[in-house]
């Protein structure tokens, strides 16, 4: 390695725009590569090229593993315990680096490298350099991820779309192509960049005409106000080819985000419509409130009621029922694009069956006040209606807001609260084996949860599953299994093998 290849790499860097470092860095590889297989074992070799005068020295690499490592490799590793003797303080992982003379032109093989080597060593340079252009270029894209990119499609393979965007090659796989549309040789086409492949052969840049910042970029190229940033898209959801939904937030109060986003007579959203093949795009207007964003996504159907479960991101949402068709979609595709965009699980009850399960509720919960607190039906049912459904939240429930149900008195409103409270403690002090109470980490709140839906005792929580005990009460998915697992611990115990 002489003077002369520090010139040819630093003239070859700045005729290809490239950082010299990474031409030397690939010909340190390439040469360490083709030096290897000059040897007659599968050594590990890294070569060092001087930056100024073009000298290159090779050293030979052990990596130190542990002695029981199953696909130990002489010439590549050195167990720990051997390295005792001569080293100190090396751990598995670590390197034993020893310098080599290489000889380069030599006619012998050994640690010799001859002429076809040298020739192998040349090929691998420029691929080396082809690589430092690729990883250079793909540099220059990393900022444009989710941006739109556009090309000329020069070929139509089974797999993939190849695009030449006038720099790099581009590539679109059939999964990630709208459904039934047809693209052919020729045609000029767009699509979202989602990733860089950075190594290996292949297109560069990997586009997407599926995902939904495809969408988003098609409305912040088409909407002005979105490049101004007065208007800001939130998310997206699609259904590629069929049917979309795009929440969008005005940061301007004299500007309406939707009607800056359909356009005069409908142009800019149609101009996407056409561009993604024809799909149906709804534009909501965006909420913090997930609630309110669900009722946005949902419209024009009429909400009546719902009722939100925080813990799990879930909604129930009650219906008109000449509406409920529309809310749901075809195949349920209305209400899983709504679902995506809210980022919770929406579900759908017509309005009438809302009302059965509201009745059912008050039902059980005036059966519960009855039994438990020895009040008659009117009380319970005046309790249910203002919704004190439980145990605790009559406990929690000040004398005052009681007493302001019609009826009430603030004598009557403490009683109440003192037989409840009394009604807790016996649970709390519940000290059969079988009960609800001794399971590890229940509460006095989720036991009475419980038993409100007829789970009275350990055996009937253990004989059920996760989804069922978060689908009766409102407790996460992670604290159901742990309360399943400790109903289920006698189960295991040295007394029941």
């Amino acid at each position: 390695m002489t003077q002369n290849i520090v010139t040819y790499i630093k003239v070859l860097a700045a005729d290809k725009n490239l950082n010299p470092e990474d031409i030397f860095i690939a010909l340190e590889l390439a040469l360490a590569t083709v030096t290897e297989k000059t040897f007659d074992e599968d050594v590990h070799l890294q070569c060092a090229i001087d930056r100024e005068t073009g000298a290159s020295s090779y050293h030979r690499v052990w990596t130190v593993v542990a002695d029981d490592y199953e696909d130990f490799n002489t010439a590549r590793h050195i167990k720990l315990s051997d390295t005792e003797k001569d080293y100190e303080g090396l751990e598995v992982d670590d390197n034993i680096i020893e310098d080599i003379e290489i000889n380069i032109n030599a006619e012998e093989s050994g640690t010799e490298v001859g002429r076809i080597e040298i020739e192998k060593a040349k090929q691998v340079m420029l691929r080396a350099v082809r690589d430092a252009e690729r990883a250079h270029n793909a540099r220059e894209y990393e900022s444009l991820i989710h941006t739109l990119i556009s090309g000329e499609v020069t070929h139509v393979t089974r797999n993939a779309v190849l695009l030449d965007t006038g720099n790099v090659q581009a590539e679109i796989t059939r999964s990630e192509l709208i459904p039934k549309e047809i693209i052919r040789k020729g045609d000029r086409i767009m699509g979202c960049l989602v990733e860089i492949n950075y190594h290996g052969r292949g297109a560069l840049l990997q586009l997407s005409r599926r995902c939904p910042e495809m969408l988003e970029a098609l409305f912040k190229q088409e909407v002005p106000e979105i490049q101004e940033g007065l208007i800001q898209v939130k998310c997206a959801a699609r259904d590629p080819g069929s049917r979309a939904k795009i929440a969008v937030k005005s940061n301007d109060l004299r500007i309406d985000p939707i009607g800056a986003c359909i356009g005069v007579k409908g142009s800019r959203v149609q101009a996407i419509s056409n561009e993604l093949h024809g799909e149906r795009v709804d534009i909501i207007k965006w909420d913090d409130d997930p609630a309110m964003l669900a009722i946005n996504a949902l419209s024009p159907a009429t909400i009546n009621a719902i009722e939100v479960n925080e813990s799990q991101k879930i909604m129930h949402i009650a219906i008109e029922d000449e509406m409920l068709s529309k809310a749901i979609g075809r195949n349920g595709q209305n209400i899983n694009l709504a679902s995506q965009l809210v980022g919770w699980k929406l579900k759908i009850i017509s309005a009438s069956e809302a009302t059965e399960k509201q009745q059912a509720e008050i039902d059980k919960t005036i059966e519960l006040f009855s039994t438990q607190l020895d009040v008659d039906n009117n009380v319970a049912e005046a309790l249910a209606r203002e919704g004190i459904k439980s145990m605790t939240e009559l406990v929690n429930t000040s004398p005052k807001t009681i007493a302001k149900i019609d009826g009430f008195a603030i004598d009557i409103a403490e009683e109440l609260i003192s037989r409840a409270q009394g009604h807790l403690l016996e649970m709390a002090l519940e000290d059969d084996d079988g009960s609800l109470m001794s399971v590890d980490g229940m509460d006095t709140a989720t036991a009475e949860k419980l038993k409100e839906h007829d789970i009275q005792d350990k055996e009937s929580l253990a004989d059920m599953s996760v989804s069922e005990v978060t689908d009766l009460i409102n407790i996460s998915e992670e604290q159901a299994g742990k309360l399943i697992l400790a109903a289920r611990s006698h189960w295991f115990s040295d007394d029941n093998k």
